[in-house]
């Protein structure tokens, strides 16, 4: 038997319209045998008929792992994938998204010859055709990313030595929105080997079907905040490289404003909601002075030197900015 050199992760929630163009497209990889991949499906407590589909392509396929849990939402289901999962190294796929059929094959060409900790992919949107994470051949380290600024946020376009990930304890923060944004900065500084591949290996479903992460609230709102809030401590205690600091103070500043993009849409007792939980976590005002933005920083001189509530002041520097850029 073969080792196992891929484990491709796919967390399943309502998602009973796609999954079978999803799982497909992973059961039938060219030039790949089924012992050399597994394909691990965390049913995350769908409620729809997603996994009558599964179940019924699982018959025919050995390599397909099940793992059934309560609905505990996308990072919690990665993680569990990451922790039941046995191969050299990990791919996470969205199940309205699907992979093409060379993928397993062309990392194979990969980790076989080089022992990485991360391969860059790239990847097509499905309605508009854009290709997203063309990273260049030249860049070889996950801070030389970071620096070139051409990190993509999404967990998917990135496949992950297992062992790299366990050594340095990363997972997914559980229970918020945005946990891509949060995750991958941190993974990709650790990444002393990345290769970046050229291939489109990955298919991006872009239609615009109905998502919470599409619309205004208050949730994800703060949750822009706590992952800006993640980066900063991250950034403080283990980004040692004054450079490289900079870059993750721009995602800081970068995902607070994220958050109070969403502000405008709240009532008034919301948004005292939303200064109030800025106001206890105001330490993330460094991050604008030091950010690579000219224009953060001119933000934090208004947010520290105006003296009214966050929203407010947001506000205030969207209108300049709006006015800057017509």
């Amino acid at each position: 038997m073969n080792r196992i050199l891929l484990s491709i992760i796919i967390p399943v929630y309502n998602v009973e319209k796609y999954i079978h163009r999803c799982l497909t497209s992973c059961c039938k990889q060219s030039d790949a045998s089924l012992d050399e991949y597994e394909i691990i499906i965390i049913n995350d407590g769908t409620p729809d008929n997603s996994m009558d589909v599964v179940y019924n392509i699982a018959k025919k396929y050995s390599n397909i792992v099940i793992f059934n849990q309560k609905n505990k939402g996308l990072s919690a289901a990665r993680n569990q994938g990451l922790e039941i999962a046995k191969g050299e190294y990990v791919q996470f796929l969205d199940s309205d998204d699907w992979i093409a059929s060379n993928d397993v094959s062309t990392i194979k060409g990969i980790i076989v010859g080089n022992k990485v900790d991360i391969i860059s992919i790239c990847a097509r949107n499905m309605i508009s055709g854009y290709i997203r994470n063309q990273i260049p051949k030249t860049i070889q380290t996950g801070k030389e990313l970071l620096v070139n600024g051409r990190m993509t946020h999404c967990a998917c376009f990135y496949v992950y030595n297992r062992a790299f990930l366990q050594s340095h304890g990363l997972f997914f923060m559980e229970g918020i929105f945005h946990e891509d944004s949060e995750f991958t900065p941190r993974v990709i500084y650790h990444a002393q080997s990345l290769i970046a591949c050229q291939s489109i290996l990955y298919n991006v479903n872009d239609e615009q079907h109905d998502s919470i992460t599409r619309t205004y609230n208050i949730k994800r709102c703060f949750d822009n905040i706590i992952v800006a809030d993640s980066l900063f401590h991250f950034c403080n205690e283990i980004v040692k490289e004054k450079v490289v600091q900079a870059i993750f103070y721009y995602t800081c500043s970068r995902m607070v404003n994220n958050g109070l993009r969403h502000a405008k849409y709240f009532s008034l007792s919301q948004r005292k909601k939303v200064d109030n939980f800025l106001y206890d976590k105001r330490y993330l005002l460094k991050a604008y002075k030091l950010s690579t933005s000219l224009f953060h920083r001119l933000e934090y001189f208004i947010f520290e030197y105006l003296r009214i509530p966050y929203t407010m002041a947001y506000a205030f520097i969207s209108g300049i900015k709006d006015r800057f850029y017509k």
